[in-house]
């Protein structure tokens, strides 16, 4: 048998220590280990929690209800009996709106209706019309002068035959006969035409007729009174919300005296026996906050009073608005009821319609929730948060993408249950040079 050199014996040496180790690596991934690279540090028990959000916001009291006031008519303001900010009671007059267009239509209108009523008030009421009662008086004189022609005739006749008239007064009679029945026949037709006027469709055109006219006059009267303006509802005088949300220009002030136009917004009562409070908070809060969170409700006017509501609406069109020196940012707006408190008069008045306050919301959340070592969040090439997870000691580990919430000096709020534990490297790795920047897209991240 040969003897192997030095080179055969290296080599041999080099496979069984390869051998050696695949069988060691395996072993420690079949008794819990991981195909994931373990680097220095522990894996630390983590488990879902009950956690209760908070924010911080501001916001203006705003009447719950508002209803504009608008002009019926193009015009002029006459007379304004208040002015804005002014208390008024329902049905209280707040001014009028002078407009001769309307005035001159309402003239018309009672014009007409006085025609129609003069003219066909009589047929409608059942009595005879006017025009058939003429033509039947000259229907029964045309009858009376042809009986006294017919008579002159027959007497003119008898004369002639004895000898004692002429023959041309004879036919003068005779002619004053046909005179006086051509007379009677345009007289009935002239009676049968005026009754075809009062036929029974005709007298329904002409009810309906007289009823437009009484409606038209009726509406006009309508319009006159709506040119006096008298409030709703009671509450507070404020400017209409088409010209309070006009940034780039003032409120208008009104005047008597001004042109107005039909339409036109001229001022809003606001109902102030209940308040609507509008609210920004951040995408991230927008996350977790519900309709029904509480809210506590602190105002400079009574800074030591406090104020309890509840979250009405939760609106879910974002909006950008200039942040604290970061530029733009992503704002959600919300809104709370907030009922008048009972309150002294004179307290109670000093929560005005605009008023500044501060609110402070609060809600126990309602889907599972993990809080995580800060230091146990890894960062995907993409840049999405995630950790190295198990469900326990006896199983695989996995990578697991994770949704932050809020984060804090030393741990992170996941969205849903982890239970379980987190790979936490050591302390040696979290000071590598990219765990800040990982820190700072953290925060980039939260929703």
């Amino acid at each position: 048998m040969n003897k192997l050199s030095r080179w055969q014996i290296s080599l041999i040496f080099a496979a069984v220590l390869t051998l050696g180790v695949g069988l060691a690596a395996a072993l420690i991934t079949e008794r819990g280990g991981s195909a994931l690279p373990q680097d220095a540090g522990q894996w630390q028990s983590v488990s879902a929690q009950s956690t209760t959000q908070e924010l911080l916001s501001s916001g203006k009291l705003l009447p719950a209800q508002m209803i504009e006031i608008t002009s019926p008519v193009a015009g002029s303001l006459a007379a304004l009996g208040v002015s804005f900010g002014d208390s008024v009671s329902k049905g209280q007059v707040l001014g009028r709106i002078d407009s001769p267009e309307l005035a001159t239509q309402l003239r018309t209108a009672q014009a007409a209706q006085l025609r129609s009523q003069l003219q066909d008030g009589a047929v409608l009421a059942g009595e005879e019309p006017a025009d058939v009662l003429n033509a039947r008086r000259r229907l029964l004189t045309a009858q009376t002068t042809l009986k006294t022609a017919q008579t002159r005739q027959q007497e003119s006749s008898a004369l002639y035959s004895k000898g004692f008239v002429s023959r041309n007064d004879d036919e003068a009679a005779k002619a004053e006969v046909v005179n006086a029945e051509q007379q009677v026949t345009l007289a009935q037709e002239e009676l049968k035409a005026a009754a075809r006027k009062y036929a029974p469709d005709q007298l329904q055109a002409l009810k309906l007729e007289a009823a437009n006219k009484q409606a038209e006059l009726a509406q006009m009267y309508e319009r006159q009174k709506q040119l006096t303006l008298t409030a709703p509802l009671a509450g507070v005088v404020l400017y209409p919300q088409t010209q309070e949300s006009r940034n780039e220009q003032p409120p208008r002030e009104l005047a008597v005296g001004g042109r107005v136009t039909a339409g036109e917004a001229l001022m809003a009562i606001g109902d102030t026996s209940s308040f609507l409070i509008r609210a920004y908070c951040t995408e991230a809060e927008y996350a977790w906050l519900e309709v029904g969170a509480d809210v506590q409700i602190t105002s400079g006017a009574l800074p030591e009073h406090s104020f309890s509501a509840k979250v009405s609406k939760v609106l879910g069109q974002a909006r950008s608005r200039r942040g604290g020196g970061f530029g733009d940012e992503t704002a959600y707006e919300f809104q709370v009821a907030f009922a008048t408190p009972d309150l002294p008069e004179a307290q109670r008045r000093k929560l005005r319609v605009g008023s500044s306050v501060k609110l402070k919301v609060s809600q126990a959340s309602s889907a599972p929730q993990t809080s995580i070592p800060l230091a146990a969040v890894q960062w995907a090439p993409d840049g999405a948060a995630q950790v190295r997870w198990r469900a326990s000691a006896a199983d695989a580990p996995q990578i697991k993408p994770i949704r932050i919430l809020r984060s804090g000096p030393g741990d992170v709020l996941v969205r849903d249950a982890l239970a379980g534990e987190v790979w936490v490297p050591s302390a040696q790795q979290n000071k590598a040079p990219e765990a800040a920047s990982s820190f700072k897209r953290m925060f980039g991240l939260e929703e």
